[in-house]
């Protein structure tokens, strides 16, 4: 389990302590005081939640602390002591609640405070604090009435504090906007009762506290299905506790300020400010004070306008509504908001205000075309006589008399930006613009005036004979600690907001808060990865001044890395001379934070600087000068850069949902620029040493800065390290002899060099046939201030081989065998000049000093490791391979990571491809072993030691996760067969989720019993059911029958020889079907011999019917898409099989279908052609042919079946 994951189990566990912690301070104030029973009691409904949750989250992590391979001490001694406070919090309020509830506890009868009170004797004369469980509080107002209470309760009322103390307690909790409030204030005892008034003088505000129970009640999700208990449940927490909190505010007249409420929520920003400010003295306003106070507003905007309105005329065009619906969000700052502010104000004074460029009185000056498409200077001649607006476009009044609030976007001058002399040169056009489609109209095609979502801009694309530079800036933000760290930053004067990836905002440690902006970009095509917003300060590199503040939305990626076109030298050369914002802006790097137009005007400086016609430009800002524009280039591979582009599957929910997706056609494979540098800086870098050994260097996408302060991290992980090793004698003798054996290989020696980074180092222990295996693995991915050493490495092209085409081709060979590299990483040695780069803190004693040691092999934990170890052999292949041609074929085709799975179909050809495969990798000084046949005659040149007698198992060793069922191979019955692992009878969707997840089936044999547990996991995501929620009744028995004889499978034998060595021929035999709930394609394989025959399952694949309802034949369509894709996957293998093959038939119980298949697409509809047209590409109409349901085995992959059902089953 990852630390983040710890880290939110920590989250949860402390989130429900404190709402118990919060239950029993409105407990205690319930016994006080009457008119706070009904809160109590309303909280009271939710208390069992809680307690289970911190009661499971609590026993989760003492049972992660007891594992080996999870870095978590736990419970501590604040832990413990956290749950004894809880538990007493339990029992204490259900003891308040038995007290309110019966007639003892009559409102009349006084009831001692000593008999609540939790909280321990002091001595206030100790140096140690005590310990009081306090919620944090972050300063939203909903938070303020549980925190108050619980602080006034255990802190502000305790005698036995002094206030010096209580200034402690209450700053330590504060968090946020909260603590901000009190920042000013020195911590010193006197200073405390000013700092608690200080507090709730700024949140004790019973009128944001009602305006915000009503959002809350207002914003509730009405229950569309069924109702269930814990739907019942969260109306409950969410309604009526707000309901209750919302009564105990002791408004007097309830109903008026509800109606008000709804009716501020129609009216815009503006007029609801104005409101807001006149009645600042009110603590309850009432709807005759809006509906006063809207009159009064009407009337003076008459007078302001000048406009002839009677009020009769008023009162009877006002009975049309023209409120517009309520906007979450409306943008504060851009041309757009300007531009719509005077064509209102032109519309408004239609009757009067005539173009004056083209003397049409249908269109305002705003509206006319001519005015739009004319040069600034020609703007200028138009208006030489007008004695309207310049800043606004107005006839009614002068420049001087302008009311706007708006002024040039360019300059910031009190002119429209129609009339801004600085663009001219300054390679901004009048296209920015709104352009003018008609005479009347604005054209909006590319934005929208109105919209309540927030627009960002995307780059459009260029002609490939042009490169495009977007201006970069290297800056600095401030992180959690008040440091500032170096950050790339990209300008985007059309995006509203700014935008910081995740990434980088977790390298900060800033906290963010909720945020309800809704990002849209081009054709509105709406985006919901916003993660949250953070406040950012930025300032340039190495001065303490500007300082620039802003929120920025936090997002998984803002784009690709840039500049993504090569910047010829001789461009770039001509820029170095100049003070550059991004002084390295020709090297595609990583980008971290979009900057928009929230302080796009505050950074520039002034007109652009020319180069050259044919070059990009220079803006000056106060970061530097900016580097921006197009550029000319001769490469045809140039990709156009989209600005905030996002992953749509940001999250684990949209990663599920690929469960139910329909199949939708393959996209081609695009290759990636930075494989290709990847590949490049392999060929140049790499070299041999005289024994033959391969030395690589690391691939950087650029050179990193300083990322040595990681080196705190290593050490404290290495501290917990030898902490686990005290617990674990065999945890610590295993990890020793694991170091022993690395640094007397001369894997490891120790480092002379000082150290670039440091890789902290683990272990996960994995019990395996009675056997406990270490594997060590190096975090390369620890971040330092700058970043970790994988964000700087580049990860190269992918050169394993499919497992599910290494197990298929294994099927094909009569005599095989099956070995793996020895330590295949450390037979490649690195390059001396990058070794300081691969750093790790180690000692034999704990009482000796920490030593650090540099590792000199290809390392496990680096993202480049892979493709550096596969390119390796794959370099192998091609400087001695001539001599071996099968032994090539073997390691590009039957290899998977490090395990070859290989064979042929003769003895003697077998043992000659396996002393082949032997000499060939001895050239580079690869050894295998671990050698497994189903032939005693491969295994006699073959030492005891290297031999493996027990099956095989063939999932991959990097994945570490333990499988509930794993494929492996019996050499000595030369069948497939499954390992069995029990599943634990744990009830939710997350553990569901993760039971299927370790399910280890390439090859498909168990698609039946899989389908059927995915369709589960589908029901629960219909009803919409929570991560840790206890899924229903029905759905329990469902899954208990499923996992009860799921031991059942391991009896399972599936020969894996499918062919025959006697002249024989074969036919594919494909089948595909759907149901309502899923659709299956299987292809068996049909091997003919004189008078016999025989038939095996080769492949299976099952989809789940996406959310959304498809007919059921559209479904057998898709069942007959996704069987074409199998075919067309498994035709490598088919070529191995030879050519004495039969044409192939395909099956399916659908008419309809087949009648699709059979008609020309032009005249199908436009789901159904385009799927057919993909089918008939890779099968004929001719091979297709109808079967019934009682005889196609895909039906059972549609339905389901379980285990016992799956093994006895002869049809699959």
């Amino acid at each position: 389990m990852s630390s983040e994951q710890i880290s939110s189990l920590k989250r949860k566990l402390i989130t429900a302590s404190e709402e118990v912690s919060s239950i029993v301070g409105q407990g205690r104030a319930a016994i006080k005081d009457p008119n706070k029973r009904i809160g109590f009691m309303g909280m009271f409904r939710v208390l069992d939640k809680y307690y289970s949750q911190f009661e499971e989250t609590y026993d989760r992590l003492v049972g992660l602390g007891e594992q080996d391979d999870v870095d978590l001490i736990f419970p501590s001694n604040d832990d413990k002591l956290l749950k004894d406070n809880t538990r007493r919090y339990y029992y204490e309020i259900n003891t308040i609640h038995y007290k309110l509830t019966t007639p003892e506890a009559s409102p009349g009868q006084s009831t001692s405070s000593q008999n609540v009170t939790i909280l321990p004797e002091l001595n206030t004369t100790s140096n140690d604090l005590p310990k009081i469980p306090l919620p944090k509080f972050d300063g939203q107002i909903l938070n303020w009435p549980k925190f108050r209470d619980t602080f006034t309760s255990l802190v502000h009322n305790n005698d036995k504090l002094t206030d010096i103390r209580k200034f402690y307690y209450l700053t330590s909790t504060l968090v946020d906007e909260a603590e901000s409030v009190l920042k000013h204030i020195s911590l010193e005892e006197k200073n405390y009762k000013l700092a608690w008034q200080t507090l709730s003088g700024a949140f004790e505000n019973k009128r944001l506290l009602g305006t915000a129970y009503l959002n809350q009640i207002l914003s509730f999700k009405p229950m569309q299905s069924r109702p269930t208990i814990e739907m019942l449940k969260t109306f409950l927490a969410k309604i009526c506790d707000n309901v209750a909190a919302f009564k105990l505010l002791g408004i007097e007249d309830e109903t008026s300020f509800i109606l008000l409420h709804l009716a501020l929520r129609c009216l815009d920003n503006t007029t609801r400010d104005h409101f807001e400010v006149a009645h600042k003295n009110e603590d309850f306003p009432t709807f005759d004070h809006l509906t006063k106070y809207l009159r009064d507003r009407c009337l003076t905007l008459q007078f302001a306008d000048g406009a002839n309105v009677k009020f009769e005329e008023y009162n009877k065009s006002s009975t049309k509504s023209n409120f517009s619906k309520p906007k979450k969000f409306q943008s504060k700052s851009s041309l757009l908001a300007h531009a719509s502010t005077d064509l209102s104000s032109s519309k408004s004074n239609f009757g009067q205000n005539s173009c004056i460029v083209c003397h049409d009185g249908s269109h305002p000056l705003l509206g006319c075309r001519k005015f739009a498409r004319a040069s600034v200077e020609q703007r200028h001649d138009f208006l030489k006589n007008w004695k309207g607006c310049r800043n606004c476009l107005s006839i009614t009044h002068q420049s001087n008399n302008c009311q706007s609030k708006w002024s040039c976007r360019w300059c910031n001058s009190k002119h429209h930006s129609y009339l801004c002399k600085s663009l001219s040169g300054t390679g901004h056009t009048s296209t920015s613009a709104l352009s003018v489609e008609d005479n009347s109209t604005p054209n909006l095609s590319n934005v929208e005036i109105q919209s309540p979502s927030l627009s960002t801009s995307i780059s459009t694309s260029k002609p490939k004979s042009s490169g495009m530079i977007l201006g970069t800036i290297i800056a600095e933000i401030k992180d959690a600690r008040g440091i500032f760290q170096t950050v790339r930053m990209v300008l985007d004067s059309g995006s509203h907001y700014s935008f910081l990836t995740q990434t980088c905002l977790n390298r900060l440690g800033l906290r963010t808060s909720p945020s309800s902006v809704k990002v849209s970009g081009i054709g509105q095509s709406h985006f919901d990865g916003v993660k949250g917003e953070v406040c950012c300060d930025i300032r340039p590199t190495n001065k303490k001044n500007p300082i620039l503040t802003t929120k920025a939305l936090v997002v998984k990626n803002i784009t690709s890395s840039l500049p993504t076109t090569p910047v010829p030298s001789h461009i770039w050369a001509k820029y170095v001379q100049y003070p550059l914002a991004d002084p390295k802006f020709y090297e595609t790097s990583p980008v971290e934070l979009l900057m928009g137009v929230d302080l796009f005007t505050d950074i520039w400086m002034g007109e652009g600087i020319t180069i050259d016609h044919n070059f990009p430009k220079l803006f000056p800002t106060v970061f530097g000068h900016v580097v921006m524009g197009q550029f000319n280039i001769n490469s045809l591979d140039a990709t156009v850069p989209a600005l905030f582009t996002v992953s749509q599957n940001d999250d684990l929910r949209q990663e599920l949902t690929k469960f139910w997706e329909i199949e939708e056609p393959k996209p081609q494979n695009i290759d990636d620029p930075n494989d290709k540098i990847c590949e490049d800086h392999y060929i140049s870098t790499h070299y041999r040493q005289p024994d033959g050994t391969y030395v690589v260097s690391l691939p950087f996408v650029s050179t990193p800065p300083d990322i040595s302060s990681v080196s705190n991290i290593a050490l404290r992980r290495f501290y917990n390290l030898e902490t686990k090793f005290k617990r674990n004698s065999v945890l610590r003798t295993l990890y020793t002899e694991f170091m022993h054996d690395y640094e007397q290989l001369g894997h490891m020696d120790t480092n002379v060099d000082i150290p670039k980074y440091i890789i902290p180092h683990h272990s996960i222990l994995k019990e395996d046939r009675n056997k406990t295996k270490l594997r060590v693995v190096f975090d390369a991915s620890a971040r330092s201030d700058h970043g970790s050493l994988n964000e700087y490495l580049m990860t190269g092209s992918k050169l394993q081989a499919d497992i599910r085409d290494v197990l298929l081709n294994f099927r094909s060979h009569k005599f095989v065998f099956v070995t793996d590299f020895v330590k295949m990483y450390r037979c490649i040695w690195i390059d001396p000049n990058d070794r300081p780069y691969q750093c790790i803190y180690w000692r034999t004693d704990p009482d000796k000093a920490v030593q650090t040691y540099q590792c000199n092999t290809v390392t496990y934990g680096l993202t480049s490791s892979p493709y550096l170890a596969l390119r390796t052999v794959k370099q192998l292949c091609i400087d001695e391979g001539s001599q071996f041609p099968e032994a090539v074929k073997v390691l590009n085709r039957d290899t998977y990571i490090d395990d070859i799975a290989t064979g042929s179909n003769s003895l003697s050809d077998t043992i000659k491809l396996q002393n082949d495969l032997i000499s060939l990798l001895a050239k580079g000084n690869f050894t295998l072993s671990k050698w497994a046949s189903n032939n005693s005659q491969l295994l006699k040149n073959v030492q005891a030691s290297d031999m493996n007698d027990e099956p095989v198992s063939l999932s991959s060793k990097e994945d570490t996760t333990l499988k509930i069922l794993g494929l492996q191979w019996n050499p000595d019955i030369d069948c497939f067969t499954y390992k069995f692992e029990p599943i634990r009878p744990v009830f939710t969707k997350r553990a569901i989720l993760s039971n299927i997840a370790k399910i280890f089936d390439p090859l498909g044999f168990l698609s039946p019993f899989v389908i059927k547990m995915k369709m589960i996991m589908q029901e629960l995501w219909k009803l919409g059911m929570g991560w840790d929620q206890h899924i229903p009744e029905n759905l329990i028995k469902l899954w208990q029958s499923i996992i009860d004889n799921i031991n059942v499978l391991s009896t399972l034998q599936i020969p894996r020889y499918v062919s025959t060595d006697i002249p024989h021929q074969f036919q594919i035999i494909g089948f595909s079907d759907a149901s309502e709930k899923a659709y299956c394609a299987t292809i068996y394989l049909k091997v003919m011999y004189d008078t016999n025959t025989f038939t095996n399952l080769l492949v299976a694949k099952t989809k789940l019917a996406p959310l959304k309802t498809l007919s059921v034949p559209r479904l057998e369509l898709l069942g007959a898409l996704l069987l074409s894709k199998l075919y067309a996957s498994i035709q490598p293998f088919i070529e191995i099989l030879g050519d004495e093959r039969i044409e192939a038939k395909f099956f399916t119980d659908s008419t309809i279908v087949l009648g699709w298949l059979s008609t020309p697409p032009y005249l199908l509809k436009t789901f159904i052609a385009n799927r057919v047209i993909e089918i008939t590409t890779v099968i004929r109409n001719s091979q297709w042919n109808h079967v019934s349901s009682t005889h196609n085995p895909s039906d059972l992959g549609t339905r389901g079946l379980t285990p016992d059902e799956l093994v006895y089953n002869n049809l699959w």
